[in-house]
């Protein structure tokens, strides 16, 4: 029996602080609305940013953002890409 390593990534979610106007402290703008949240993958040192409503929802879209595709209730599949780039809308 062949026994394979998997590199799981290490990813650092954090809630970037912004000013009531949307900017952060130094100088870009996000403009307001629902928290933002920055990923960074350590792997491929990837990091995005992205709205949810809180912490809890920020992890489970983290979760769907670095892992395989997924398929959702009409079993069409999904990549990490593609959710990456739904959750930025």
């Amino acid at each position: 029996m062949k026994t394979e390593k998997i590199s799981i990534p290490k990813i650092e979610l954090s809630q970037v602080r912004l000013n009531n106007q949307g900017y952060t402290s130094n100088g870009r703008y996000y403009g307001v609305g629902a928290p933002l949240y920055q990923a960074y993958n350590n792997r491929n040192h990837e990091s995005i940013e992205f709205r949810a409503k809180d912490r809890a929802e920020a992890k489970r879209l983290v979760g769907l953002m670095f892992t395989e595709p997924k398929n959702d209730s009409l079993g069409r599949k999904f990549s990490p890409k593609q959710i990456r780039e739904f959750t930025a809308s």
